[in-house]
């Protein structure tokens, strides 16, 4: 772990810096998308725009990585996030913040591409589960301290608006004056979106689920907690638990998934993830206590979705599949995560706030029974890196597997 540590620390740290960004501006503009009463579809609509902006972001950045490699790109990319955040206070209105959101969504998605496949380049198998866990909870640890930060600073007047967007702005420091080894300059074979399916169902799957739990969860608990009257202080605490959750489990999920069939870690924490919502929805009005200790347990078993995910399918993968495909699962997180806002939104106008807990339950009660059919119809033993092959993909879009 320290030596993962060691060659990462500047590209960790750029990371950190930015979800830290991430996390406050998202919860201080989903409160103030009530404050501000815009109505549960405009605000819906808000939150939800970050994503389409996420997806869209996905399928730039391997064109920019390939013209002007990953530090450029990840430059250019942070330009682009600090200059919308400058347009939140122009105007407080949904179009205007929607737009905002979109770009904001643009840069980080094409931030991740870059990590994302800077991180699988120089990665061998053996390791991944554990290289992209520590990824992921450095991601968690910026997106919690996010909430720390709206919480001190509050979601009025300019100071939260000039911190996030500063934070943004240093991200780029630690790229540029750090000693991260630059990933390889492959020429990149396309991997289209269908194809990525036919390489791993479940990683594809498993992927779209998690970017939908996770905007569920980011988009969703500011609007659920102003629906059961927590009030702007107590609202970033009850974001911050499931993060909290996921940074005490990603690493040990990591090594775990690296030791065993990554499919079985999926079942497990999905299935208990089911249960976790279940108990929310019977026993989170009991008390604000129990309803922290329930979202921290529901995140330390949904967050670790992705990394896993993310794993399964790069072990598939050859060095030059690496930029798209990153795109590519960067692009169906995206996808999913537009619908996750949304549909928390509609569950709560429906069915009053517990609809929360319901969109919840059915997403990773999903991930398990996708999980198991994909078990059971490829039952080979899966450790980590060496694996069962699963049968050749025959496809002009995939190159063929190199010689040693």
């Amino acid at each position: 772990m320290s030596n993962i540590i060691k060659v990462w620390m500047a590209l960790f740290l750029a990371i950190l810096l930015m979800q830290l960004a991430n996390g406050q501006q998202s919860t201080v503009v989903g409160i103030l998308t009530n404050v501000a009463g815009f109505g549960t579809f405009a605000g819906g609509f808000v939150m939800s725009a970050f994503y389409a902006g996420y997806a869209a972001g996905s399928i730039a950045a391997p064109g920019i990585v390939e013209r002007i490699g990953h530090v450029r790109s990840f430059g250019i990319l942070v330009a682009v996030g600090v200059a919308a955040m400058g347009f939140y206070q122009v105007s407080i209105d949904p179009v205007t913040w929607g737009l905002v959101r979109a770009v904001i969504g643009f840069s980080l998605s094409g931030i991740f591409v870059v990590a994302e496949s800077w991180l699988n380049d120089q990665t061998a198998n053996e390791t991944r589960g554990r290289v992209f866990s520590l990824y992921i909870l450095v991601q968690l640890g910026g997106l919690m301290g996010g909430q720390l930060l709206a919480s001190a600073s509050g979601a009025a007047g300019g100071l939260p608006f000039a911190m996030f967007t500063a934070l943004m702005a240093l991200c780029i420091v630690p790229v540029l004056a750090g000693n991260t080894p630059e990933a390889n300059r492959h020429v990149p074979h396309p991997v289209g979106i269908p194809i990525l399916y036919r390489i791993s169902p479940l990683a594809f799957v498993g992927v779209v689920i998690s970017g939908f739990i996770w905007a569920a969860l980011m988009g969703g608990i500011p609007f659920y907690g102003e629906a059961i009257g927590l009030g702007s202080a107590a609202t970033p605490i009850l974001v911050a638990m499931p993060i909290l959750g996921g940074l005490i489990c990603l690493f040990p999920m990591g090594w775990l998934s690296d030791h065993m069939d990554r499919r079985a870690v999926l079942i497990g924490t999905a299935s208990l993830a089911s249960l976790t919502a279940v108990i929310g929805l019977f026993l989170g009005a009991d008390s604000l206590t129990t309803l922290y200790v329930v979202m921290a347990i529901y995140g330390a078993l949904t967050f670790p979705f992705y990394s896993l995910a993310v794993a399964h399918m790069n072990d598939r993968l050859v060095p030059e599949q690496r930029v798209p495909a990153s795109a590519g699962l960067v692009l169906l997180f995206g996808l999913g995560s537009i619908l996750g806002p949304m549909f928390v939104y509609w569950s709560i106008g429906i069915f009053g706030p517990w609809g929360f807990f319901v969109v919840l339950f059915l997403s990773t009660i999903a991930v398990a029974m996708f999980a198991l059919i994909r078990m059971l119809a490829r039952p080979g033993a899966q450790r980590g890196g060496a694996m069962t092959p699963e049968p050749h993909v025959h496809s002009d879009e995939l190159p063929p597997h190199p010689t040693p």
